[in-house]
C-alpha cells in the first residue's frame, strides 16, 4: 500500500541521515572525541577493561585487579572494537561511534514503528526524529559512550514485542516460539544493563498471569 511505502522510505531516509551524520562525527579531527564524545570518566573504564580483555589480560583495567564493574552486554560490544587500539588508540572511538549511530537509528525505527501503531504513522514520526535529532537525547544517551543506548533499545524492543503480543493472544493460540522471543529479548535486555531484571521480572509475571484480572 502507499502507506506501507511510505513508512519504508521515511525509515530509509532517517536511517540514512542518522548514519551520515555519525559518520561525518567520527571522521572528525581525532580531539573531537575526546572533547565532544566520551566526555564521562566512566566511559574509560569500559574502554580500557575492553582493551585489556581483548589482549589477553583477563576483566581488569590496570593489568593487577580483577574487575566487575561494568554491564556484560555493552562490554561484549566494546571488546572487538577495542581490540583495534593495539593497531591505533583513536580507531576504536571512531568504530564505537558508528556503532551508536546505528543503535540511534534502530531506536528512532522503534519509535516510528511502536507508536505509529499504536496512534498514527505522522505522530510515529515526530518521535522517531525527536529521538534522532534531540540534543537532550544525544548529550545523556549516546555521547557518554555507556551502556544507556544498548538498553534503551532493549527495552523499546521489548515493549514493541510485547504490545504486538498484547493485540494478538487472545485471538490466536501463543506459539512457544513468541514466548522464546520476548524472553530472549528480556534477557538482552537485563544483560545490556543489570538492574532492569526488575523491569524483566514485571513483564514475565505479566505474561504468565494475563488471563487474570
Amino acid at each position: 500500500s502507499r502507506l506501507m511505502k511510505s513508512s519504508r522510505w521515511f525509515e530509509i531516509l532517517l536511517v540514512t541521515i542518522i548514519m551520515a551524520i555519525s559518520l561525518y562525527a567520527a571522521l572528525s579531527d581525532s580531539q573531537n572525541l575526546a572533547m565532544r564524545w566520551f566526555t564521562r570518566d566512566d566511559a574509560y573504564y569500559y574502554f580500557k577493561v575492553a582493551q585489556n580483555i581483548s589482549e589477553g589480560h583477563g576483566s581488569t583495567f590496570d593489568g593487577i585487579n580483577p574487575t566487575n564493574g561494568y554491564h556484560p552486554l555493552w562490554m561484549l560490544v566494546c571488546v572487538p572494537i577495542f581490540a583495534l587500539a593495539r593497531f591505533d588508540l583513536i580507531l576504536p572511538l571512531r568504530v564505537l561511534l558508528v556503532v551508536l549511530g546505528g543503535l540511534s537509528a534502530a531506536t528512532a525505527i522503534l519509535f516510528f514503528r511502536l507508536i505509529g501503531k499504536i496512534f498514527t504513522p505522522a505522530i510515529g514520526a515526530i518521535a522517531a526524529l525527536y529521538w534522532a535529532f534531540s540534543y537532550d537525547v544525544l548529550t545523556r544517551v549516546y555521547q557518554p559512550g555507556l551502556e544507556t543506548g544498548i538498553a534503551i533499545f532493549f527495552v523499546l524492543l521489548l515493549v514493541y514485542k510485547l504490545y504486538e503480543f498484547e493485540t494478538t493472544w487472545r485471538d490466536n493460540p501463543v506459539a512457544n516460539k513468541q514466548l522464546i522471543t520476548l524472553g530472549f529479548i528480556a534477557m538482552l535486555a537485563v544483560l545490556s544493563r543489570l538492574d532492569l531484571i526488575f523491569f524483566a521480572g514485571m513483564v514475565g509475571i505479566w505474561i504468565i498471569f494475563r488471563h487474570s484480572p
